[in-house]
């Protein structure tokens, strides 16, 4: 079962955190319990690419894969 997270920084500079799935759902706000999945999304945004950069991988994939139309 896939697990949806997403952080919500607030105007008092908390974050918070709502994490769902098919069967439930939960509004995280203790500081100690929302942290490590802050520190990962900010792990994974560092590691993404710019827009440019985006478009240019995004092209060259398209050349360099052969893929078949869809109709």
């Amino acid at each position: 079962m896939n697990t949806d997270v997403m952080l919500l920084r607030l105007s008092d500079a908390r974050t918070v955190a709502c994490a769902e799935n098919d069967v439930w759902g939960e509004l995280v706000e203790e500081t100690s319990r929302t942290e490590r999945p802050h520190r990962t999304c900010d792990a994974v945004r560092d590691l993404a690419l710019g827009p440019a950069k985006s478009r240019a991988f995004i092209s060259r994939m398209l050349e360099e894969v052969p893929c078949e139309r869809s109709t």
